[in-house]
């Protein structure tokens, strides 16, 4: 797969934020968060599933199109990627929380290595202050979004491809023309929606 491809995938992978977790074959809905310092997905789970010998994550839901990465997980304490669920999706549903490295991917009739997948988030040492942006008017986000106020919106997390915004009624994905490179262009993609949308 060609690098293009991989960072499609990517791409495609951050648009969601639920998938279908298959645990030794057993289904297993599976809301997560990608912990962009160290490209992981974070995911809570029963002691069932925490102890299964293999986990397949089917994006966004178990079918034959979906994008399916076969994952190593470890089962880890609850730490900041665990805050950034709480912020993507409220509580936890399970105790038990795993952390995935992913092996392989299989998309659209081609198979990614896992090394060529890079959930890292270049953009994540500057997450706290876009963030802080995006949320000092609410008005504002709402129309950003296309939410009333009342649907309460609140960003959560920035990446190169695009803004999550969490809202009473669900996840909303903005998502950028192209993959933003640099912090200081991220700034002004924020700064440039933050105008369009209080115009």
């Amino acid at each position: 797969m060609t690098e293009g491809s991989s960072q499609n995938a990517v791409a495609l992978l951050r648009n969601f934020r639920e998938g279908v977790l298959l645990a030794d074959d057993v289904p297993h809905h599976a809301p997560f968060v990608i912990d962009g310092r160290l490209g992981r997905i974070v995911i809570p789970v029963t002691r069932e599933v925490a102890d299964a010998e293999q986990l397949v994550l089917f994006v966004p839901e178990e079918r034959d199109d979906a994008m399916q990465l076969l994952i190593d997980a470890k089962e880890i304490e609850p730490d900041s990627s665990c805050d950034r669920y709480l912020a993507y999706h409220g509580r936890a549903p399970h105790p038990h929380w795993i952390a995935a490295k992913i092996d392989a991917v299989r998309w659209a009739d081609s198979i990614l290595d896992g090394d060529e997948f890079d959930l890292r988030n270049t953009l994540h040492d500057g997450e706290p202050a876009l963030l802080k942006k995006l949320n000092t008017d609410r008005a504002v986000l709402s129309r950003v979004c296309d939410h009333p106020v009342s649907a309460e919106p609140v960003a959560v997390g920035v990446d190169p491809f695009g803004i999550d915004i969490r809202t009473r009624r669900g996840l909303v994905r903005i998502r950028f023309d192209g993959a933003i490179e640099t912090g200081n262009d991220a700034a002004l993609m924020v700064e440039e929606l933050l105008v369009r949308a209080n115009a």
